[in-house]
């Protein structure tokens, strides 16, 4: 990341031998902004189903919360009396 970005074509960076530049954005498409929420609720879905999420960064952490007995199960709030699933659904539609 550069204090201005794109970097100036002046920039004393741009001379260096032992640097590489590269864009801030590096592989950032228009196909990863729109797979973003359909991912993000396909992941939620599957946790609030006790399923391991498709893209889970560390999955022996994953492991380790549920066989330990951390509670993943989506609870009723005072403010409401909906669960989580409920209002997953909802978004959906």
């Amino acid at each position: 990341m550069f204090e201005v970005e794109p970097l100036p074509p002046d920039s004393p960076l741009r001379r260096l031998d032992n640097v590489i530049l590269t864009p801030h954005l590096v592989g950032h498409t228009r196909e990863l902004y729109r797979s973003l929420v359909p991912v993000a609720l396909e992941s939620l879905h599957r946790i609030l189903r006790d399923e391991m999420p498709r893209h889970c960064p560390n999955p022996a952490a994953y492991a380790r919360a549920t066989r330990t007995g951390s509670d993943l199960t989506p609870r009723k709030t005072s403010e409401s009396s909906q669960s989580y699933p409920s209002v997953v659904g909802s978004i959906e539609r």
